[in-house]
């Protein structure tokens, strides 16, 4: 009968080293995607209240008798104002 051999001390070592080097990235990257997601957050509305507020807007527009593309065509104006104003220095 044949025992299976006993590993070598510093083989374990460096396995328990990089288990703890692949832990330490693990929590560094997960750091990393918490503060890019603060930032995000910080930045401005999520996609879900940008639609709900497009969404209020449409039925604002809608109750002043207003058509789809004259909505669309007063968008794409402010649109283009605002690119204008962000290239002026």
């Amino acid at each position: 009968m044949c025992l299976p051999k006993a590993p070598r001390r510093g083989h374990q070592r460096n396995s328990l080293g990089e288990r703890i080097d692949v832990v330490s990235l693990q929590v560094s990257i997960s750091e990393a995607m918490n503060d890019q997601r603060l930032a995000t957050a910080e930045a401005g509305p999520t996609f879900v209240e940008f639609i709900q507020k497009l969404r209020t807007y449409f039925v604002q527009e809608f109750a002043r008798g207003r058509e789809v593309d004259q909505i669309f065509d007063e968008l794409e104006g402010s649109y283009g104002r605002l690119e204008k104003a962000l290239r002026k220095p």
